[in-house]
């Protein structure tokens, strides 16, 4: 096992481990989670402004077409189709400027430790296989064979990690070995 594998492959130093030993983020990983939640935010966001746009551009033509015709006739195809579009833009409105569930203050560091474990998931979509690593009993984040190379099957590690409560899985913030399986 090479410790610098692993901080090169989790992207994570000694500080970053010092911190999660003691159950805390490090200020690099707190401040790069915080970028990600933000960017992430901004795209969802952007994009539901542009939904919702499209979703007035409708009722708007056809205020304007009215104010100028004696006579307009609603299409109630287009007001279906404007209240959905506007009904997604307001979701991703919501999801990316108001709702917090996925706000990195809201992550706790959590650790286990134990022997791991490679799972192979069906990759019939991918070039290369992926694993869903485990630690013990507790089920981390997709990983591709590389890890696999620098981790041995059984070998006894120490893991900190979160969970970003968006499907994805836990994921590894620091890791670090214990002992041979």
């Amino acid at each position: 096992m090479n410790n610098q594998a692993l901080k090169d492959y989790f992207f994570f130093d000694d500080a970053d481990l010092i911190a999660n030993r003691e159950g805390r983020f490090s200020k690099n990983q707190r401040d790069k989670l915080t970028r990600d939640d933000k960017a992430a935010g901004r795209s969802i966001g952007v994009i539901g402004l542009v939904l919702t746009f499209i979703a007035l551009i409708y009722p708007a033509n056809f205020l304007i077409r009215s104010l100028l015709a004696a006579q307009q006739q609603w299409n109630i195809g287009w007001i279906i189709a404007s209240l959905l579009i506007g009904l997604v833009g307001g979701y991703c409105l919501y999801i990316g400027f108001l709702d917090q569930s996925h706000n990195p203050s809201n992550f706790q560091v959590q650790a286990v430790e134990g022997p791991i474990h490679f799972v192979a998931m069906d990759s019939s979509s991918y070039a290369e296989i992926e694993y869903s690593l485990r630690i013990g009993k507790t089920k981390m984040e997709v990983v591709d064979h590389d890890l696999t190379e620098i981790m041995k099957e059984g070998d006894r590690y120490a893991a900190y990690f979160y969970d970003p409560n968006d499907g994805t899985g836990n994921h590894i913030l620091s890791v670090e070995s214990l002992s041979k399986g």
